[in-house]
């Protein structure tokens, strides 16, 4: 986030008072990056997964609340493949 990440402007409004306008530009990636971040996404939810694996077998939590988590975690990767997918441009 340098300083071209917002673009201020000020427009005059009918009657007369100045508003300023914030237009937040559109950050771009391209399919290396998302492959690179997919793969770091992958990774880090394998480590989450073998996580609550140890824990489950050591008894800290139940079986129901590491199907809890896991759910969690699929959502949030669903949300961020999403919006990478979105950012992307060929």
């Amino acid at each position: 986030m340098g300083p071209d990440f917002f673009n201020f402007s000020m427009k005059a409004d009918p009657v007369g008072s100045f508003r300023i306008r914030t237009y937040c530009q559109e950050q771009v990636m391209t399919p290396s990056q998302r492959l690179k971040y997919s793969i770091l996404i992958s990774l880090v939810v394998l480590g989450i997964m073998f996580g609550l694996s140890y824990l489950q077998n050591a008894g800290m939590i139940t079986e129901k609340m590491f199907q809890y988590i896991a759910i969690g975690v699929a959502v949030i990767v669903v949300v961020i493949n999403g919006v990478m997918r979105r950012k992307t441009k060929i």
